[in-house]
């Protein structure tokens, strides 16, 4: 991703595509989304997703995802701590 972002910037600044501060201006296509589902209880459940595209290029620039876990999933986790 970092490669992909470097390779936007260049091209923006190779087109003069900056602002009065010097930082370069990229195109981007951003979208995500938000899980709902949550088993009849409150409807707005924890995990989701998004990524944002470099628009000249089409490479991915950013990609996040929030998977919590879920009670049931914490309820049967033990922690040991090392030593």
């Amino acid at each position: 991703m970092n490669k992909s972002g470097a390779k936007e910037r260049q091209a923006a600044l190779y087109e003069g595509r900056i602002t009065e501060e010097g930082i370069p201006i990229i195109d981007v296509v951003a979208d995500g989304y938000w899980s709902k589902k949550s088993y009849k209880t409150n409807y707005s459940a924890l995990p989701g997703a998004a990524a944002i595209i470099g628009k000249g290029f089409g490479e991915v620039l950013f990609l996040g995802v929030c998977a919590a876990p879920s009670r049931v999933a914490t309820s049967h986790i033990t922690t040991t701590v090392p030593g």
